[in-house]
């Protein structure tokens, strides 16, 4: 009974901690595209 509870919780908070760190995730691959393309484009020759 109380590993029943314990695993409905672990999944409840895995389902709660998933969406934000897959859009965190999202967001830092985001400004790592950025920050290497904007890198690019500022320190290109000439």
């Amino acid at each position: 009974m109380v590993e029943q509870r314990m695993t409905r919780r672990k999944r409840e908070t895995c389902g709660a901690w998933r969406l934000p760190w897959v859009v965190t995730a999202d967001g830092i691959w985001a400004l790592i595209g950025l920050y290497l393309v904007l890198g690019s484009w500022w320190f290109r020759p000439g």
